[in-house]
């Protein structure tokens, strides 16, 4: 028997993913109670999932672009309806095939959440896949939006392009600080562009995932239109900053999860952080030499008798 939480969860997952029909998610057929137990009943998808498949095998670039492409789809008709999916990531991919071809159904809306209701998960509380999730979605996953949706999806191109996901951290707060290293001064994070990782690999590539990848969600990029647009080549204008200012909520969060002395740590980290959180000085300071004060005038040999 499923926990009631559970059970909530997989209704809310039948229901919003039951209100989505596009080729490139994978359709709810019905939403079953069988034996006090329920259930969804989904469109047979005859492959392996993404995370499966790039195991064994590596696209180029052509193959690897048609796959996103078709999760961007998926993830703006998601969108377009007001809803956020929260878990994207290779594995709740699913690949057909059709004429030879590959098609990416996404699948599994577990933890996808209206923009209109806020009820269904705990304020503060952390849902998703760690290597996967959005800064904002590691504070609190009842509060994030769409541009969450785009900062996995940067993290699937990258493993799509590279075979590996742009983060490693195995914990929670490694991650975090990783996804928020250099935020102080507009760094991008601790993570390797896919040209890095694999030469030959254009420019825009690149741009996509930083673009996807920003700290500050509102640096970040914000819809699937402005996503192609950079896919196809077109530099997007460079934010003022790819990180929240100094002071913003999402520092002062970083700030409360890694404690001031690691908090700081990692903002020196980078050279571009030292001028804007410079080590504290001594309080001892040498004594400045005090100028000599002006001559007074002789005023005996000027107006004596």
């Amino acid at each position: 028997m499923p926990s009631p939480g559970t059970e909530r969860r997989l209704i809310q997952d039948g229901r919003l993913q039951a209100s989505l029909r596009h080729p490139n998610i994978v359709a709810v057929l019905e939403l079953v109670d069988v034996d006090d137990a329920c259930g969804l009943i989904l469109k047979y998808v005859d492959g392996p999932s993404l995370d499966r498949w790039l195991e064994t095998n590596r696209p180029d670039l052509l193959v690897a672009e048609a796959l996103f492409n078709d999760i961007m789809r998926a993830v703006e008709e998601a969108h377009n309806r007001g809803i956020v999916h929260r878990d994207l990531k290779p594995a709740n991919v699913l690949l057909a095939t059709s004429s030879g071809e590959h098609i990416a159904k996404v699948a599994d809306f577990g933890l996808a959440r209206s923009f209109n209701e806020g009820a269904g998960t705990r304020v503060g509380a952390a849902m998703g896949t760690l290597l996967y999730m959005a800064p904002e979605q590691v504070r609190d996953a009842s509060a994030v939006d769409a541009r969450a949706d785009m900062f996995s999806l940067g993290c699937v191109l990258h493993e799509l392009v590279t075979g590996a996901p742009p983060f490693q951290s195995a914990d929670l707060i490694a991650y975090y600080d990783d996804i928020g290293r250099g935020a102080g001064g507009g760094g991008r994070g601790a993570w390797t562009l896919p040209s890095h990782r694999v030469p030959g690999l254009p420019k825009r590539i690149d741009d996509v995932v930083t673009a996807c990848l920003a700290f500050d969600r509102d640096n970040r990029v914000q819809d699937r239109r402005e996503l192609t647009t950079i896919l196809s080549g077109v530099a997007r204008p460079r934010p003022a900053s790819l990180a929240p200012k100094r002071g913003y909520v999402a520092l002062q969060a970083l700030q409360s999860t890694l404690g001031d002395r690691r908090f700081l740590s990692v903002l020196r980290s980078s050279p571009s952080t030292r001028r804007a959180y410079p080590r504290p000085r001594s309080r001892w300071t040498a004594p400045t030499r005090m100028a000599r004060p002006p001559r007074l005038p002789l005023l005996g040999r000027q107006y004596g008798p």
